[in-house]
């Protein structure tokens, strides 16, 4: 490995964050910090944080941690500093962990109600924000009800096919393994039809599918029986992973355009939006109601700076191991 791929690892290591986030914490032109996982969280969560702790914008900093492992460590670090925790919020996404032992529970961290910020940005108010906002469509068009369910029905149905392998990553976590979702290709598995339906592509038992993304286990058909009947009450959106369903919107949505901007259309849709993975979250967040419980967690946060104040504590020398 070279120096340089030696470094960027270093660079995204817990001691390393930590660093960072201790230089972020007694620099006194800001008076909170919010450690994220990455990705699209911060066009998420940071507007809400500034309106709900009526903060200065510029007064209001984050990290991104590069991993929901890195929050957790970060947030058992600074709690056995004792550190001003009302300087500090930590957002993670809920994934799988109602499903395993052990569930996660802090005042100053904050859990997603569903899998993650994905699965609450494509939530029941999705389809409507993208009909009117980006193709510009009355919701009176007789044609939004169509797709609408066909939408919404495809969700359901992609939730469906995957639920093996879901249940399966239960399964496997619960016996000590490990899963790598990223690995998951979904064009090799599912097909959307021009109408949005959902299908099957290969006709292979989904397991055979699935063989590079679980590891170092082998739980039993009791444990698979198990996740089984724990996932199959539940709202899929609370199991499914959101980058999944967002995987699946994009692509509907690029049929729908395909569709209504057709020259056969009466009433055609011009979209110029690029409505694609990396720009569809970062375009909605501001579209989408807040979660209850997001609003719960802030104004507790509000509440917290009230009591305690902005100004960092003194830390408690030595008493973390930053080698973790």
């Amino acid at each position: 490995m070279s120096r340089v791929a030696d470094l960027a690892i270093a660079g995204r290591s817990p001691a390393a964050k930590f660093h960072e986030l201790r230089l972020k914490y007694w620099n006194n032109d800001i008076d909170v910090v919010c450690c994220f996982e990455g990705g699209d969280d911060v066009e998420f969560y940071l507007p809400h944080v500034r309106q709900r702790l009526a903060l200065h914008r510029e007064r209001v900093d984050f990290l991104n941690c590069g991993g929901k492992g890195i929050v957790l460590t970060l947030l058992g670090w600074v709690k056995n500093m004792s550190w001003n925790l009302a300087r500090l919020g930590f957002f993670v996404d809920r994934d799988l962990d109602d499903y395993l032992a052990g569930n996660l529970s802090s005042s100053q961290l904050y859990l997603t109600d569903c899998y993650s910020i994905e699965s609450h940005v494509v939530d029941q108010d999705f389809f409507d924000n993208v009909w009117q906002d980006f193709f510009r469509l009355s919701m009176t068009d007789v044609r939004r009800e169509v797709w609408k369910r066909a939408f919404y029905d495809g969700s359901r149905k992609l939730a469906r096919l995957l639920f093996p392998m879901i249940y399966m990553a239960v399964a496997y976590k619960r016996s000590g393994g490990r899963v790598d979702f990223d690995q998951v290709k979904l064009d090799e598995l599912i097909v959307i039809s021009p109408v949005g339906d959902v299908g099957r592509r290969s006709r292979r038992h989904p397991s055979s599918s699935y063989s590079n993304v679980f590891f170092d286990a082998t739980p039993s058909k009791s444990d698979i029986r198990a996740a089984r009947y724990d996932l199959s009450s539940e709202d899929y959106r609370s199991w499914l992973r959101g980058k999944f369903l967002l995987w699946y919107a994009v692509i509907f949505f690029s049929r729908m355009k395909a569709a209504l901007g057709s020259r056969k259309e009466p009433s055609r849709a011009v979209v110029r939006f690029n409505f694609s993975a990396d720009t569809a979250v970062g375009f909605l967040c501001s579209r989408v109601s807040v979660p209850q419980s997001l609003s719960t967690f802030l104004d507790d946060w509000a509440a917290l700076i009230v009591y305690d104040g902005v100004a960092p504590a003194k830390a408690v020398l030595g008493s973390v191991n930053l080698t973790v």
